[in-house]
């Protein structure tokens, strides 16, 4: 069953396709909808999808709904690495 988080997905796929770089707005909607369905996985493999592909960083908004999430999901060795590595790319 396909959910919000995947429509948007699917979205950044088509603005990709197009030739349209999607913004850190569009990367954080997206991971917002993946950490509010509890899938903190999907959203960070979203945002190495997002660091990758070096048009657009992460901002500040786009960390704490994988940290909130992954700490809901008791990941705390997963958000640990994660927030060492946002302190390594201060």
């Amino acid at each position: 069953m396909r959910g919000a988080a995947e429509d948007a997905e699917e979205v950044l796929r088509r603005m990709e396709e197009a030739g349209e770089t999607p913004d850190a707005a569009a990367y954080n909607a997206v991971i917002h909808a993946y950490c509010a369905g509890d899938r903190p996985e999907d959203a960070e493999a979203l945002l190495e999808r997002m660091i990758a592909s070096e048009s657009v960083k992460p901002n500040g908004a786009t960390y704490p709904d994988i940290v909130h999430a992954g700490a809901r999901a008791g990941q705390f060795k997963r958000i640990d690495k994660l927030i060492s590595r946002i302190e390594g790319d201060a």
